[in-house]
């Protein structure tokens, strides 16, 4: 294994526990080689053994810390194993749609895996990962088991579309109708750019079917979370579903499709979210049931947002087209604000708008989204 010199404040920061290499931890940075697998030192001092690969504003991830240990296929077998018995619980209490790996919080940055009822995607975050591929592939096939076919797609890539893993495909699909609870799933599984789904909201979608009931319902930013598909399944009397996305719109629409739902209670709009909440505004439109999917960063022909910036103008619009009684679901998938600072920033938002809040459900990271303690906290 290539030995590869790193700086005395790396060290300190490699042993504290923290996974992700930054090009300055390099003493010399022409060392890097996307893809290659290496030991960092200091001098005669073992430090890591890590992987090249740039992702997230870094250069690179630790595998190990262990000087005897072989990076090789008994390793990456030794993490999958481990982490697909963790989803059994899962699987035995029926919930089909899950994560089976979920990259740095199970030990190996760069790559994740989710099941849709047997149908699996491999998402590779990185290039440097996706040198590996082939050993890698082979690891997940020998660990996992029952399953029906294998996909992937190269997240890192823009414009790269899902296919199915050859050899490990016996029968692909190009799409599949997976059941979560009552409400059925419509998800993409070859050439396409996404699922349509994001495993990760499958809490919040629970919640929102369980209060829907008689409801009128506003959706926002709702492309990928499946929680409009939820609330309408949920029972509302209405909903009205916004999102500046032709993607988002053709995926709802096969959803409500797909269930058998009743189309004409359901208002799908393409068009900008701002430019929604003041058409609602003027016309005194006002909502029971709200989801909000704040984005990191959006921009239309009028409008400019950007979380760190503008969650509070965010909040306060939503704030004025909701019934005295609604109740409002904020969630957001980034590591641009941590949990804390996300419900802070709304909390204050309704203070300033001079609103009564009651604040209820808090989301963690479900248990098959396992995170990093040591990565989050930097």
């Amino acid at each position: 294994m290539k030995k590869i010199e790193i700086t005395g404040k790396a060290v300190k920061k490699f042993e504290g526990g923290y996974p992700q290499i930054s090009e300055k931890d390099l003493v010399n940075p022409a060392d890097f080689s996307n893809g290659e697998v290496v030991a960092l030192v200091k001098g005669d001092h073992f430090v890591a053994s890590a992987y090249f690969g740039k992702q997230a504003g870094g250069i690179g991830w630790i595998l190990s810390r262990k000087e005897n240990q072989a990076i090789d296929d008994n390793f990456f077998g030794h993490l999958f194993s481990q982490a697909f018995s963790k989803r059994i619980l899962l699987q035995d209490e029926g919930i089909d749609i899950h994560r089976m790996f979920n990259g740095q919080g199970d030990g190996l940055a760069g790559i994740t895996i989710d099941s849709y009822d047997g149908q699996d995607v491999i998402s590779w975050e990185n290039s440097g990962i996706y040198q590996l591929r082939s050993q890698l592939i082979s690891v997940i096939i020998n660990q996992l088991g029952d399953y029906q076919n294998l996909y992937e797609y190269r997240q890192f890539e823009h414009g790269s579309e899902i296919k199915s893993v050859e050899n490990a495909s016996p029968d692909p699909v190009s799409s599949a109708n997976v059941l979560e609870g009552e409400v059925t799933y419509p998800v993409s599984l070859q050439n396409a750019k996404t699922t349509g789904l994001d495993v990760v909201y499958r809490d919040v979608r629970q919640d929102v079917f369980d209060q829907a009931q008689d409801k009128i319902g506003l959706n926002l930013f709702y492309e990928g979370t499946g929680v409009a598909n939820a609330m309408i399944g949920g029972g509302t009397v209405k909903t009205v579903n916004v999102d500046d996305s032709n993607r988002a719109k053709s995926q709802l629409i096969n959803e409500i499709d797909a269930n058998g739902y009743t189309i004409g209670a359901q208002e799908v709009r393409k068009m900008s979210v701002f430019g929604y909440l003041d058409y609602a505004k003027k016309h005194n439109l006002k909502f029971d049931l709200i989801t909000v999917n704040v984005p990191v960063f959006v921009r239309d022909k009028k409008d400019r947002f950007e979380i760190k910036k503008d969650l509070g103008k965010l909040v306060n619009a939503v704030s004025e087209v909701a019934n005295q009684d609604a109740s409002i679901f904020f969630t957001t998938d980034t590591n641009k604000m941590n949990s804390k600072k996300f419900r802070s920033e709304i909390s204050d938002a309704f203070i300033q708008s001079g609103i009564n809040v009651n604040f209820g459900k808090t989301y963690a990271n479900p248990s098959d989204f396992p995170i990093d303690t040591d990565y989050e906290r930097e």
